[in-house]
Order: structure tokens, then C-alpha cells, then sequence
């Protein structure tokens, strides 16, 4: 049974060498994916034992069939095994046996061979004739030197640039790994020697022999202090030749205010994007995305949104490369600590559109385009650190590039950050807290939105249940909305700085980006969902129901900490679990996906303790309806004018129950409705899996303490990494096994195979692959968890028991159960049924996978966002 390197051309019958062969070769991940080598299987695994028993229980009994039936047809006899030596006719069953005819009768010949051998000592020990006799007649490959230095520089590689292993310990490790080799070839010398005294041979004439192979051992060459991995700089060498490498060009800004030289460093994106291009798993789906058709009545993807449908490039070139920009500062040093803001980095990443949004999400595949230290961007200004980027996207925009002999261009869709660097990109005021004008998005001043908001305070709760009241004078009063912001109201703007050079309607200056021909700063920049909602609205109103709750209720914010501390948080939350309420202060703490969990589990951590008809109790359960449809993938028109309409109530009652006064996140939250049909759904295109690419550089400047040149460290670092990456693929297409199984642990089990029959023939369930927990389009499902695959009156849910795959398509079989809404909780409960059904994966509109919780003796999941198909 021959299994062959998805990658590669390599050939091997054992699973071992072929996990051993991917490890080593082609993967820089950080949990293995090998694929099945067995012919056309498309299951990839992520461990060796998974892997062996899948060979094992599925393709042994394959090729065993396979040879069982040649040998019937063809009535063929039992293998012979034929002396290799001149003039000898002899035959035997048993290897063993032709071992004894070889060492009785041909001894002599043999020495003969080993002492004419070493009276010619050039002849490379390669090219001689058969020396060692127990060869069973096995052509022996060997790995090629450039392979084996293309194997050691990878690994290398791997550990400083992605394990942050720093070159003085790789140095150390390299010198005392020859050492240790030379110590070893002394034993494995003396062991050979000594077997060839064993089966008679003369030790004087074996043992140069034996010497001048070990002498010309490829580890000590490669590693020795002349060889090519003998030296740090000696294997940055081989890194750049044998992998594409990008070096990060270094611009000087000048001197600064105390006299010293200022530099920061920006990587090509024409270059990165050739490199990013040549990896088929991306231009298989940038091919994929060009066929791309909008639903009449969804909005699934930034392509549904009425940027990308007028833009005059896009829909007239579907070729065209779409870059998403982002920028942001990070902080390297301890914000508390004595070098608060002194190490502080302004970054810019980018990735495209033209993926699939799972794996935009992803973090290996963003590129690194500018560093520059905050200090000299206050300094020298944003203006001229943007200058090589604006060059560049405009040159990008008229020249393109060329992606396998095609030439395409490349246009920049929406840029990506929060709220301050957003509005310090845009040209607009960055004073949030005083500023007449602070929203991007209109021309609504900050007196007249909390005015509005002051005369709608008498709501009544008919009013907040959605009732219609009799008497007008419950009635919100009608509030006139600012007009929007468009590129000409900017462009006015802009000609009346000169009057007013501290701002004219939130804009202090023109951005460089507008520069670009077919871009403007208006409405391309997506709010931030991180920011806005999960550490800004959530964090700080939660803290102020939570205090509430604490005065009426006596729900102390200690028992509301035990009550986190001791809630049983399942997996897919679990990593996730929301931090401790502080005793005092303004917001209860907590990172975005923290305070995400928090919300939505806040009913099954203290909702048995509040009254239900509580006014603020509704403001968290709208909350928490609003932040449902605000991230959810995929949204129609008629639940936009939900949206606004619970928005609209939320801050009436924010308003109404607490004196505390609205921050601008509360308006900008009122604008989401229209950004979804701009941007389309915001969860494809918020900041949460950018802010985690900054987890690469601080990782690095952590471990490695060098602060000296940081923006130069840090992009080399970060480029000899992602040519770490070219030796793989960037996706996996394939679905991932994390767990094997056989068709015959499930044959006991009547329902599974009434499903399995239902679509397949019983000539097909041979050539499926089972599993309980895969990975599929970047999510991983799991047994005993649920999926959502319809929506009804209620919701159509079906608990995850099996998953079987067939040419990379998945099914799921499990039990179909009803959910039923607590509108109280905001929680689904499960009524189970006794009926399995399969369905493909790939007809989900719908990927997340939810755990099952109890509530009061109930099964129910809590829904990360609205259902919406």
C-alpha cells in the first residue's frame, strides 16, 4: 500500500514516516494537519495515532481485498527470491534462507568485492556493488543534500521566527548538537566495525572503510563551523535563498527633538501580494470569488453591501484584488509600568477580500505593511509616515500586479480601526469627549443627540414591550436625524479649514488616502465592534445594571463573582470565561470576547434573582437582542428595521433608568443599521482577528527583550516567518478528522444506518471515513454538540452524534430537536425528539456550533447571534 504526500511527490508505505515527512517538510502550524495518502481520501488528521488507525482500520482491509482478489484471478504462486550473484540459479520461499545461501556460498566473493573496494578509495561508497549482504533486495532512496538542508533550514527557521527561540540559543543548540553526532558516529563506528568482525570480515580492511563514511556524515557538514547552518549568519543566508523572503525597507524621518535619528520600516505590498498569490489554496478561492451572486434579500458577505455594488471598479473588474487596511498602536511595555507609551507601535496589516470570510479570520495570512513608534508618527506627523503606502496604492491601482501571467489590479475597499485611529486617518477630530462634532458617519452635534434623548425619558413600559399607547404623550419625541456625511459635505469641509483652521464640522484635515483615485474616507471606514459594543456599551452598562441590582435587588457584585467563578462554562466558552466584576469602579473589565460571553450568559447567571418586568432587566435582554442581529453572518432587510427599532428603545431606557450620560459610542450604535447595508455584515469586517496578528509582536519583544530598533526586529521577524510559511499551504480545504472511527462501531446502532442507507448505497459505506469531531471551514464540530438548520416558528436544531465525509464533503447525523424561545433569558430550550436525520455541512447558512447547557432542569444553548434563514 503506497501513500503519497499531498504536497509533494513523496511515497511511503508506513503512516509514521509519512506524519514524520509532513512534520518535518510542510507544516509550521501549530496543531498538525496530514492528509490520508491513500489515493483519493480527503481526510486529514491532526495526530499520528488518529492517522495510523485510520490506515489501519480503513485502507488495510482495502488493499488486503485488492490483493486477495488479483491473487484468485491471476492463481498466482507465493514470491520467490532469486540470488543476486553471478552464475547462481538459486531460489528460495524464505528470505532467511537465501541470508544462509548467500553467507555459506558466496562469503569469499564478498570479500573479495570489500578488499577491491578499498584498494580504490575515490570511488564513492554509493557506487559500489552489493557490500552488505541482509539488503533483501531493497532499493534503498536516500534523501538528496539539498533536501536535507532545505529540512534543517526550515526547522531552524520554525524556531526563530515563530517559536521566538533567539539566535544565541539556537547557536548553542546547533554546536552542541555536532557534538553530540560526532560522539555518536564514534559508537555507530565501532558498533558496524564489530558487526563486520561478527560475520567474518578482516576488522583492518573495514574498519577505513567504516571511517571514511562516518567522516563525511551530512549532519556534520551542515552543522559544522564552515557548514551552512554553522553560524547565524550562514543560515539567514540559506533562509533567503531556499524560501521567498521580503526584506522590510527602512525610511528616515529625520532627527527629532532631542537629536536623534528617526527610522521606521514598510513592506511592498506588491511584492507580499505576489508571494500571498502563490499559494494555490488562495488563488483557488480568489478564482471561486469572481462567481460570486448576492442574495435578493441577505446580506451575507462585504460583497452584498452597496459600497462594493457602486463601486466603479469592482463591479466592472470581478478580477480586481479588493485590499482591507487596518491600523492600529500597540503598546510593547507594560501600560503601567515606567515605559508606559515609550515602546508604543502605530501597524498597519492588510488582507483581501477575495477569501472566503472564514478565512479572513485567520491570522497567518495578514501581512505586515507598516511600524512606526507613536512618538515619531506625534512628531513628524501620519502624513509622511503614510507617504511609501499612499505611493504605493496609487501605483497598485493604475499598474496592478501580475498573478500567474495574468495581470490584475489591485484597489483598497475599506480601511479597518477603532474609533481613534479611524478618525486620525480620516482627518477627523479626535476629541471624543468635548468635541461638537465627534461622529464620522454625520453632522449631528453632541447637544442636540442628548437633547433628543433627555425628551424621551417619560417612555412608559407598554411602550418598551412594543405596545401602542393611547395617549400621545408616551410617545418619544420625534427627533430630526443630521444628514449623513457624503465625499462632497467633506470636500466643503475641507475648504473651510482655512477659516477655521482648529476644525469645520469634525473635520481638521483632508486625508492623505483621498489622494487614491476610486477611495474616499467617507463611509469606508466599518465601525469597530470591539470597541463600540463588547469594551464600550457592554462593559460600561452592564456595570451600571449590575450596580442597580446590587441596590434593589442585594445582589452583591461578591456572590455575582462566586456565581461566575462557579458556573460551568463548556468548551466553546470556556477559554472565553467572563473575568470578575471589580467591587468599584465604572466597567466590569474584561477583553471584547470576555464581556461578549458575560452578556450572553448573564440571564443563566443571575436572571432567577431579578424581576422580569424590570426595566433594566429589558435593557439587557434588548441588549442583548441587538448585539444578536449587530454579529450575525447573515442578515435580511426586514430585520435592519428591528435593529433600529430595538436600538431606539435601548437608549430610551438607558436614558431613562440611569442619570449617567450617553457616550458617542451609544450614537454611533444608532448608525449600524445603515453600516450593515454599506459594509455588510459587521462581523465580517470587524477589527477582533486583527487585534489578535498584534499577539506576533509582542510575543517576540517579550522573549526576546530587545527594544533597540523595535520596528526593524519586529518586521524581520515577522518576514522570515511567512517565508516559514511558503513551505505549506496557506488553507486547508479538506476537512480535518480529529477523531477516527469505522463503519463497524456504528453498525449496532439502527438509526445511524437508516441514515447512512438514506443517501448512500451499501456499495458507498465502504468508502466513507467516520469521525466525532471535525474541523470544517474553519470551525470545529464536535459530538454532543448542536447546529442550527432551519427557522420555523421555532428553531430546527439537530444534537451532533456522527460525522461521516465522502470526496471532501461532510455530513453530520445526529437528533433532530426543537428549540423554543425564553424570551425572559433570551435562551433557546431543546425539546429532543427520537429522530436522526444527515445532512450535508455545506447547506448550513448558519456554521456556529453551540454547547448544551442546563437551566432549571432543562436543556437549552445560548445563541451567539440572531438566526436569521
Amino acid at each position: 500500500m503506497e501513500l503519497t504526500c499531498k504536497h509533494c511527490l513523496y511515497c511511503t508505505s508506513s503512516g509514521k514516516e509519512l506524519f514524520n515527512h509532513v512534520l518535518l517538510h510542510h507544516n509550521v502550524k501549530r496543531v498538525p494537519s496530514v492528509n490520508c495518502g491513500f489515493q483519493d481520501c480527503p481526510v486529514t488528521f491532526s495526530t499520528l495515532n488518529r492517522l495510523e488507525t485510520h490506515i489501519s482500520q480503513v485502507h488495510n482491509k482495502e488493499s488486503m481485498n485488492i490483493d486477495t482478489d488479483e491473487d484468485e484471478d491471476n492463481n498466482q504462486s507465493s514470491k520467490m527470491f532469486q540470488c543476486t550473484h553471478y552464475n547462481c540459479n538459486y531460489c528460495t520461499e524464505n528470505k532467511s534462507t537465501l541470508r544462509s545461501h548467500v553467507f555459506r556460498n558466496h562469503r569469499k566473493t564478498n570479500l573479495e568485492k570489500v578488499n577491491s573496494f578499498n584498494d580504490q578509495p575515490s570511488v564513492p561508497v554509493s557506487s559500489t556493488e552489493t557490500m552488505i549482504l541482509d539488503d533483501d533486495n531493497v532499493d534503498i532512496s536516500t534523501i538528496k543534500e539539498e533536501e536535507l538542508l532545505t529540512a534543517f533550514a526550515h526547522l531552524y527557521l520554525v524556531l526563530y521566527s515563530k517559536h521566538n527561540v533567539p539566535n544565541s540559543t539556537l547557536q548553542f543548540i546547533i554546536e552542541k548538537y555536532r557534538v553530540l553526532i560526532n560522539e555518536s558516529n564514534q559508537l555507530v563506528e565501532t558498533k558496524m566495525i564489530s558487526a563486520f568482525y561478527d560475520k567474518g570480515y578482516n576488522k583492518t580492511d573495514i574498519e577505513p572503510i567504516v571511517k571514511m563514511v562516518m567522516q563525511q556524515h551530512p549532519l556534520i557538514e551542515l552543522h559544522c563551523s564552515k557548514g551552512k547552518m554553522g553560524s547565524d549568519f550562514k543560515r539567514k543566508k540559506e533562509y533567503t535563498r531556499l524560501f521567498p523572503y521580503i526584506k522590510p525597507i527602512g525610511y528616515n524621518l529625520g532627527l527629532n527633538g532631542s537629536n536623534k535619528p528617526c527610522q521606521y520600516h514598510y513592506i511592498p505590498i506588491k511584492s507580499s501580494l505576489e508571494n500571498l498569490f502563490k499559494f494555490d489554496s488562495v488563488f483557488e478561492q480568489y478564482t471561486n470569488r469572481q462567481n460570486y451572486s448576492p442574495s435578493l434579500n441577505l446580506i451575507e458577505d462585504i460583497y452584498d453591501g452597496s459600497l462594493f455594488q457602486n463601486h466603479p471598479i469592482f463591479t466592472k473588474d470581478p478580477t480586481a484584488i479588493q485590499l482591507i487596511l487596518y491600523q492600529d498602536e500597540i503598546n510593547l511595555a507594560n501600560p503601567l509600568g515606567s515605559a508606559k507609551g515609550k515602546f508604543k507601535l502605530h501597524n498597519f496589516y492588510y488582507t483581501i477580500a477575495n477569501l472566503h470570510p472564514w478565512c479572513r479570520t485567520s491570522t497567518d495570512h495578514m501581512q505586515m505593511v507598516l511600524l512606526c513608534k507613536e512618538v515619531d508618527v506625534r512628531y513628524f506627523g501620519l502624513n509622511k509616515v503614510l507617504e511609501p503606502l499612499i505611493s504605493e496604492l496609487k501605483d497598485l491601482e493604475q499598474t496592478g500586479i501580475y498573478v500567474r501571467g495574468q495581470l490584475i489590479k489591485v484597489n483598497l475597499i475599506v480601511i479597518l480601526g477603532d474609533n481613534l485611529g479611524s478618525h486620525g486617518i480620516g482627518g477627523y477630530t479626535e476629541n471624543f469627549s468635548t468635541s461638537k462634532y465627534f461622529c464620522r458617519y454625520c453632522e449631528e452635534s453632541r447637544d442636540n443627540w442628548l437633547l433628543a434623548y433627555k425628551d424621551s425619558q417619560h417612555v412608559e413600559h407598554d411602550d418598551v414591550d412594543g405596545n401602542n399607547s393611547e395617549n400621545s404623550h408616551n410617545q418619544p419625541t420625534p427627533r430630526t436625524q443630521a444628514p449623513g456625511r457624503t465625499r462632497e459635505s467633506y470636500d466643503f469641509c475641507v475648504t473651510q479649514l482655512d477659516i477655521n483652521p482648529n476644525g469645520f464640522r469634525g473635520v481638521v484635515s483632508n486625508s492623505r488616502f483621498n489622494e487614491i483615485n476610486n477611495f474616499h474616507v467617507v463611509n469606508t471606514m466599518p465601525p469597530c465592534l470591539a470597541h463600540d459594543l463588547f469594551e464600550g456599551i457592554v462593559q460600561y452598562d452592564l456595570y451600571l445594571a449590575l450596580t442597580y441590582f446590587e441596590k434593589v435587588y442585594k445582589l452583591k457584585k461578591e456572590i455575582i463573582n462566586r456565581k461566575i467563578d462557579n458556573f460551568a462554562f463548556l468548551v466553546l466558552e470556556k477559554l472565553d470565561k467572563p473575568s470578575r466584576v471589580p467591587i468599584k469602579g465604572y466597567n466590569i473589565g474584561g477583553h471584547a470576547v470576555q464581556n461578549w460571553v458575560f452578556l450572553r450568559f448573564i440571564p443563566l447567571i443571575i436572571g432567577d434573582k431579578i424581576n422580569r418586568k424590570d426595566d433594566v432587566w429589558k435593557m439587557i435582554t434588548i441588549l442583548i437582542q441587538v448585539v444578536g442581529i449587530i454579529c450575525s453572518p447573515s442578515i435580511c432587510n426586514e430585520l435592519l428595521f428591528h435593529l433600529d427599532s430595538l436600538i431606539k428603545k435601548y437608549l430610551s431606557i438607558r436614558v431613562k433608568c440611569f442619570e449617567v450620560t450617553l457616550r458617542p459610542k451609544h450614537h454611533y450604535l444608532e448608525h449600524y443599521p445603515q453600516l450593515i447595508q454599506v459594509f455588510g455584515p459587521l462581523m465580517g469586517v470587524n477589527t477582533l482577528s486583527f487585534e489578535h496578528k498584534h499577539v506576533f509582536c509582542k510575543n517576540f519583544v517579550r522573549t526576546s527583550r530587545n527594544f533597540k530598533n523595535v520596528t526593524k526586529s519586529i518586521s524581520t521577524k515577522h518576514q522570515y516567518y511567512q517565508s516559514a510559511l511558503t513551505k505549506n499551504e496557506m488553507f486547508y480545504n479538506s476537512p480535518v478528522i480529529q477523531s477516527a472511527n469505522t463503519l463497524e462501531e456504528f453498525t449496532y446502532d439502527n438509526n445511524i444506518m437508516k441514515c447512512l442507507v438514506s443517501i448512500f448505497s451499501v456499495d458507498e459505506l465502504n468508502s466513507l471515513h467516520f469521525g466525532t469531531e471535525v474541523i470544517y471551514r474553519g470551525t470545529q464540530y464536535c459530538k454532543d454538540q448542536c447546529i442550527v438548520i432551519g427557522s420555523k416558528t421555532n428553531l430546527d436544531i439537530c444534537k451532533l452524534k456522527l460525522f461521516c465525509i465522502k470526496s471532501k464533503k461532510v455530513y453530520a447525523i445526529g437528533i433532530q430537536c426543537d428549540g423554543i424561545l425564553d424570551d425572559d433569558f433570551q435562551i433557546y430550550v431543546l425539546s429532543v425528539s427520537d429522530n436522526y436525520i444527515i445532512i450535508p455541512l455545506s447547506n448550513l447558512k448558519d456554521y456556529t456550533s453551540y454547547s448544551i447547557y442546563t437551566h432549571k432542569d432543562r436543556p437549552v444553548i445560548v445563541l451567539k447571534h440572531i438566526i436569521n434563514l
